[in-house]
């Protein structure tokens, strides 16, 4: 990060995780790392890890109920995960998956989380089951394809993420 503010003083970058889309047509941002693949508009994506993500609960429990995301994920492939792998919808829901494992360490429910997350603390919980792959895609608009700043940023990222088989974290197995 450091060679990379060197090398472009000019550039600020902000990195800002939401639920949010940021209209990359209406320059509210230049570069977006999203979890689908571009489908709409004149928009340029390039796939850059995958996120493996598994039902999880504490080692030794078999839960019988489950911890969600928000409600307006429902729609989100580890929501589905977690419905189909539960048999149920959740009975208590949080805004991040951080959330579900800080509740799922004191409590005998399940939830959903990125193996990604589960690697990089000691923690209790363990997976249940084959995780489902997100994939991460960087994404801008078209118009922007010869900027240098833009491109500058794009190569900035492929170096902290080389290889788009290999997951977010670069240690997950799964």
């Amino acid at each position: 990060m450091i060679e990379f503010q060197r090398e472009h003083p000019d550039l600020t970058i902000s990195l800002e995780a939401s639920d949010d889309r940021v209209s990359l047509a209406y320059r509210e941002a230049d570069v977006a790392l999203r979890l689908a693949r571009p489908s709409e508009g004149r928009l340029i994506g390039k796939r850059v890890a995958r996120i493996p993500i598994s039902a999880v609960a504490r080692r030794g429990i078999k839960p019988k109920r489950w911890v969600g995301l928000s409600e307006s994920l429902d729609w989100t492939p580890e929501m589905q995960l977690g419905k189909r792998h539960y048999g149920m919808p959740p009975f208590f829901r949080s805004d991040s998956f951080d959330g579900i494992l800080q509740i799922l360490a004191t409590s005998d429910c399940g939830g959903i989380a990125p193996l990604c997350v589960l690697n990089s603390r000691k923690t209790v919980i363990v997976p249940l089951g084959a995780p489902i792959d997100r994939e991460l895609w960087l994404t801008y608009h078209e118009d922007l394809r010869n900027s240098a700043k833009v491109r500058a940023v794009i190569d900035w990222l492929a170096e902290l993420i080389p290889n788009a088989n290999r997951c977010l974290c670069g240690s997950c197995e799964a």
